[in-house]
């Protein structure tokens, strides 16, 4: 699969998993929307792997760039919280940035797609 093609899947598929979740946390019970939290993110996840193994649209001081930092610290912080428990506020702060954080990746992905980076033109 190329980029291009590989892109327009992950932004496609990011926001159906996304609004299927948010309108059925609607209608069901606390445990759809704690399952969105999860489906979401390991979506989400999986796409900064592949971006990162391929590296695509990494270059320094980038959105995506920092996206990726950002959610590095914050994975080492969620895995400290695990080992020290007494760092339960973690968890708390997690259920309000997780759901900014997965339109924020989506926003980029979808930047990347359709709205590409204009060059200059050159004239000869």
């Amino acid at each position: 699969m190329d980029l291009k093609t590989f892109k327009i899947f992950d932004v496609l598929a990011q926001l159906l998993i996304i609004v299927v979740f948010l309108v059925g946390s609607f209608w069901a019970n606390q445990q759809w929307m704690l399952t969105g939290y999860f489906v979401v993110g390991s979506w989400q996840v999986l796409s900064m792997l592949i971006h990162q193994i391929n590296k695509w649209h990494l270059q320094k001081g980038s959105r995506r760039w920092y996206y990726h930092i950002i959610a590095t610290t914050i994975l080492i912080i969620i895995i400290t919280a695990i080992i020290i428990p007494s760092l339960f506020m973690v968890w708390f702060i997690m259920l309000v940035a997780a759901p900014i954080m997965a339109l924020f990746y989506a926003f980029i992905c979808y930047r990347e797609v359709f709205h590409p980076v204009k060059r200059p033109l050159h004239f000869i």
